[in-house]
């Protein structure tokens, strides 16, 4: 028996399905996000979530993307708790250029995948 994989979206993969679809790009990803929200609802893989999304779908400014992006992060199955490490982390991230913009997938401690677009 396998391990299943798991998936940490954050808020901007959450969102990329309510942006506008008229530039490809946004649509290959829109696509992507979609597809791999699929697999994680049927099971093949584990959603892991954290405070952090809670506070950054807070944060949206739009009542109805902020509601849409709410009812799609229900579906999470695991919170991970935030602690001293994971913001000393993200500090530390943030202070070698890494931000909000990065566009990477990479393997991460818990958490198979961690993906941003």
């Amino acid at each position: 028996m396998t391990t299943a994989q798991r998936i940490y979206l954050d808020v901007c993969c959450l969102n990329r399905p309510f942006d506008d679809q008229s530039q490809e790009r946004i649509r290959l990803e829109s696509e992507a996000i979609i597809l791999i929200i699929s697999r994680l609802q049927s099971g093949g893989w584990v959603w892991l979530g954290s405070d952090a999304i809670d506070y950054e779908v807070d944060q949206t400014p739009d009542p109805e993307r902020q509601r849409r992006v709410r009812v799609l992060a229900t579906a999470i199955q695991h919170s991970v708790p935030l602690t001293q490490t994971e913001a000393a982390r993200a500090q530390e991230l943030q202070s070698l250029g890494l931000n909000n913009g990065m566009r990477c997938i990479w393997p991460a401690p818990k958490v198979d995948r961690l993906m941003f677009f």
